[in-house]
């Protein structure tokens, strides 16, 4: 019976041939870059994780402070749920830092170290934000042993919104494609549907089952989500393939499965989508 119902299936596509290829190859799109966007928000959001766990705020304290209002700046600094951890760097630490990265010593000029003592924070990724690192440098500034507070957040903010803007750019192509691609699907097999009403009446007649009616246009929109995944992994395929051999340390180890995985997926919900709603048309009452 299955035999029977996949033949029927596959006749469908000669009942609208153009309309099953420009459906095979939109969806084909839709689905690469539906899967591209998958991707990108996914690396995007993990981009942006690593680039705010790294934002650091270097607070300079000025010279003379007891150890008193030390740690009281450092209770304060523990209570407060922006940042996540602080390292203390004393003026000998700085010097010692200062020569490994200059190889010189301004000792030679000077008799003192003038590099003040700081602290370095880390705030928590999701109170990385404009007005909350604003808000944080103004309640420390106010501290009585804070001589200034330096953080260039400008650039990294930039970076994070452009991440964003073609992250969200990317997802509502794939979204208007995804669309598309099932009302596609959904139209060829209504013009299937419409070139067999005399063949679906007659079936009607001897009675026949509605979901034996149904169930091959179903099996036609699987099929063209399968042909359509299948061609968008054999282009992957060949990319990472490609990219492999120009940079061989590049490793994609289960990703590469996980994403073949995700295409085959979408696939088949395009097909399927489209597919059902058309059959849904299908009842038995005489056209």
């Amino acid at each position: 019976m299955m035999l029977f119902y996949l033949s029927e299936a596959v006749k469908l596509f000669k009942r609208s041939p153009l309309g099953s290829f420009i459906t095979i190859i939109t969806t084909a799109i839709a689905v690469g870059i539906t899967t591209f966007a998958f991707l990108l928000i996914f690396l995007s959001n993990n981009i942006s994780e690593k680039l705010k766990s790294n934002v650091e705020i270097n607070v300079f304290l000025k010279e003379n402070y007891s150890s008193d209002d030390k740690i009281n700046f450092e209770n304060f600094l523990r209570g407060n749920n922006i940042i996540k951890k602080f390292n203390f760097i004393s003026k000998e630490e700085a010097e010692k830092k200062f020569i490994y990265e200059t190889g010189e010593s301004f000792k030679d000029i000077l008799d003192v170290n003038p590099l003040p003592a700081s602290y370095k924070l880390y705030l928590k990724p999701k109170f990385v934000d404009e007005n909350k690192i604003e808000e944080l440098k103004k309640q420390i500034i106010q501290n009585p042993i804070v001589d200034d507070v330096v953080f260039d957040y400008s650039t990294l903010l930039r970076i994070l919104n452009i991440i964003n803007k073609l992250s969200t750019f990317v997802y509502l192509i794939a979204i208007l494609l995804f669309v598309l691609s099932v009302y596609l699907v959904f139209s060829n097999s209504k013009l299937v549907i419409k070139s067999r009403e005399k063949t679906y009446n007659t079936m009607k007649l001897i009675g026949t089952k509605l979901f034996s009616i149904r169930f091959p246009i179903l099996l036609n929109g699987i099929i063209i989500g399968l042909i359509s995944s299948l061609m968008v992994i054999i282009v992957v395929f060949f990319a990472f393939y490609l990219l492999q051999k120009l940079y061989p340390f590049i490793n994609i180890g289960v990703s590469l499965y996980f994403i073949y995985s995700l295409i085959l997926l979408l696939g088949l919900i395009l097909g399927l989508s489209g597919s059902y709603i058309a059959a849904r048309s299908i009842t038995l009452q005489f056209n």
